[in-house]
């Protein structure tokens, strides 16, 4: 058990594993969390454990996108790639950096469906619905175009 920890600990020294380690986190919570909210919304937003495991589970996207995304820019950063491929990370950067925007704007708004008022319960779902599956949609293209720069580019 200790040589797998130690192992674990000298992959983090590099900045590109411990990026390739924290980017999926972000990816599970993409996929998890318009499951999560869709639960709420055939619960008609009355549970109010799984309103806030859905708040809780973005809140820890937030912190695991900030993450990914810093381990990202010192990956980036100890690459030094240029060209085409610089181009390329660029791209993947600003999608990976607005992750965290879409994750606190999911949470806020599953969070506002608490108040016990009808339209503002059922629009905090369905536009957190609706939000998380943009969010989703979102990272699976920042996590492909991450993919692509490693399968193509090493």
């Amino acid at each position: 058990m200790s040589e797998l920890i130690t192992e674990i600990l000298e992959a983090t020294r590099y900045p590109q594993t411990l990026h390739a380690m924290m980017v999926h986190l972000p990816i599970a919570i993409g996929i998890l969390g318009p499951l999560l909210t869709l639960w709420l919304i055939m619960s008609k937003g009355k549970s109010e454990s799984v309103r806030w495991l859905v708040v809780t589970v973005y809140a820890l996207g937030v912190v695991s996108a900030v993450l990914a995304m810093q381990s990202g820019h010192a990956a980036a950063e100890q690459a030094g790639v240029t060209g085409q491929v610089a181009m390329a990370v660029h791209e993947h950067e600003e999608m990976g950096e607005k992750a965290w925007a879409f994750f606190a704007a999911c949470a806020t708004l599953i969070a506002l469906s608490s108040i016990p008022w009808r339209p503002m319960r059922w629009g905090g779902m369905i536009l957190g619905l609706l939000l998380s599956l943009f969010t989703f949609a979102w990272i699976a293209v920042a996590g492909h175009l991450g993919g692509m720069l490693v399968y193509e580019h090493g």
